[in-house]
């Protein structure tokens, strides 16, 4: 078994609720396919995109999240489940 994020995997959706309206959180992608075409593989860099969460970049991945209603966007840590 190992961990694995489910919005990476599609195996869910955010289920977050926006902050400002109420609407729908849709997922807009992991957050190091924001940064160039290269970034999956600069490894150097990934404690820093992550945000270190949690003391430990393993345990999930950072989500850019958009409002379907109002167009508000944020950044949301996501965490990893065994499978």
């Amino acid at each position: 078994m190992r961990k694995i994020c489910p919005l990476c995997n599609g195996l869910t959706s955010s289920g977050i609720r926006c902050p400002k309206c109420g609407g729908k959180m849709v997922d807009q992608g992991h957050i190091k396919d924001y940064f160039g075409p290269y970034s999956p593989y600069e490894e150097d860099l990934w404690p820093l995109v992550m945000g270190k969460v949690e003391g430990n970049i393993t345990n999930g991945c950072v989500h850019f999240l958009a409002c379907d209603h109002c167009g508000n966007k944020t950044q949301r840590f996501i965490k990893n489940i065994w499978m």
